[in-house]
């Protein structure tokens, strides 16, 4: 009977999942700065540009950090080892936020995932606000519904979390949101 205990613990033992922990080399960051693009076609990689002039190669999210090109984000990620040369590392970007779309400086911009809401197209923003979308056309609409982008355009504020934006420009960020 000793001997079938002494089988069975060591069965639960080969048996029971390991558990891993986070590999040493990877620590979080959050790093703001503005979105750049680096090498040619096919092999184009978004870096991020601190003010101090420090490079970060930006992997995680990069189809959407692509389309920012220009923008100033703030990420947070894993911090890798340098994939690119001259970059003081890799952020493996788990979430971003839009400080600036890199546009002139007085236009108004909204970014968040657009819906259809009864008879209105609405932008449901990041920043908790919910725009509903004037002056958009038919194709317009369509090509947006779904989607996550950055609404460039006039603000009209009903309260503090409703508005209307009259929409001038607008950049897709993600498909199918």
């Amino acid at each position: 009977m000793n001997r079938h205990m002494f089988l069975a613990a060591v069965l639960i033992v080969l048996l029971l999942p390991t558990v891993t922990s986070a590999p040493e080399h990877i620590s979080y960051i959050t790093v703001e700065g503005r979105i750049s693009l680096q090498g040619s076609e096919p092999l184009i990689e978004p870096v991020l540009i601190t003010k101090e002039e420090k490079v970060y190669s930006l992997s995680g999210l990069v189809e959407e950090l692509k389309r920012l090109s220009g923008a100033r984000v703030r990420v947070t990620g894993g911090l890798n080892k340098s994939r690119l040369p001259r970059t003081e590392g890799d952020i493996k970007v788990e979430t971003y936020k839009l400080l600036d779309p890199g546009l002139k400086t007085d236009v108004s911009w909204a970014m968040g995932k657009i819906r259809e809401a009864k008879k209105e197209v609405v932008l449901i923003g990041e920043d908790q606000v919910i725009y509903t979308l004037k002056e958009l056309s038919v194709s317009q609409k369509e090509k947006l519904i779904g989607t996550k982008a950055v609404l460039i355009g006039t603000l009209c504020f009903h309260g503090r979390f409703k508005a209307d934006i009259k929409v001038d420009s607008y950049k897709i960020l993600r498909e199918n949101q």
